[in-house]
Order: structure tokens, then C-alpha cells, then sequence
């Protein structure tokens, strides 16, 4: 086994077993998900398994480096068309501002409001000062992406 595929052959000899020996609990969402993951570019499946794996919901596209992968943003734009992920939005912009570091949080308080980081010392207190100022543009957050939630898989 590859190094670069052991979690993904992992995942993919777990569900094939499951369609083999449990093929009556598969429902249609669950047909639906094998169908629609496996038909998924390399990359694209490779990149599921790993956020699966990480705490989220929501990751960085600009930190999704993995080498197994290549080009992070192919393999999210392959989710997202295979309805496995979408980006977050501007509705998402407070959860794409969490994902910021201090620096991140600073600079961008500093260009939105630059007295409003009177006092701030800790990560939690630039992320309320933050907050404060209301609905950050869309150019000034990273992009995100979540993994859509799949009713029923986990059985």
C-alpha cells in the first residue's frame, strides 16, 4: 500500500466490506454518497479522507497542503461539484474569521478599525474586536470549505 493512499485505502476497503456484507442497510443517500465519492478524481478523494479526519467543520482551502493531494483547490472545487462540500460563503464570514491567526486578526482590525484594537492582547480579544465591527468583506477572510453532512452515513 502507498503511503500517499493509506487513509483513503483504508476508507474504500471499509465501504466496499460494508456493500458486501451489510449491502441492506446501505440507503439511497448512502448509494448516493459511494456513487458520488467514487467517481471523484484521486486528489479529490485523497482530500475527503484527510478533512474527515480533521477537527472543522470549516478549513482553509489556502492551507490544504498535503502532498498526496497536489493542487488543494482542484480537489476542493471537485468536492464541492461532486456536492460533497461547498465553500463557505459571505453568509460564513464568522466562521472564516475564526480560522484567522493573530496576525490575520490584527491586520485586519487595524485596516477596518484602527483604534478598535485599543487593548487587545489575546487571540479571543482580537476575534471579539473583530466581531465588533461588524461583516467583514469577503477579499479581507480566507477562503473555507466544509464537508456537507451526510444523514446517515455514520451508520
Amino acid at each position: 500500500m502507498a503511503a500517499a493512499d493509506y487513509y483513503l485505502d483504508k476508507l474504500e476497503a471499509l465501504l466496499t466490506w460494508v456493500e458486501q456484507h451489510h449491502a441492506a442497510l446501505v440507503d439511497d443517500c448512502g448509494r448516493s454518497f459511494l456513487l458520488r465519492f467514487r467517481a471523484l478524481p484521486i486528489s479529490a478523494r485523497r482530500l475527503y479522507v484527510r478533512l474527515l479526519m480533521r477537527r472543522g467543520p470549516y478549513f482553509r482551502v489556502d492551507e490544504l497542503a498535503y502532498e498526496e493531494v497536489g493542487a488543494g483547490d482542484r480537489a476542493v472545487l471537485a468536492l464541492c461539484m461532486a456536492g460533497l462540500a461547498r465553500l463557505a460563503g459571505a453568509e460564513g464570514w464568522r466562521k472564516r474569521l475564526e480560522l484567522l491567526r493573530v496576525h490575520e486578526l490584527r491586520a485586519v482590525l487595524r485596516r477596518l478599525a484602527p483604534d478598535g484594537a485599543v487593548g487587545c492582547r489575546r487571540r479571543a480579544e482580537w476575534l471579539q474586536a473583530c466581531l465588533e465591527v461588524g461583516p467583514i468583506h469577503d477579499a479581507l477572510l480566507p477562503q473555507a470549505v466544509m464537508l456537507e453532512p451526510l444523514e446517515g452515513l455514520d451508520l
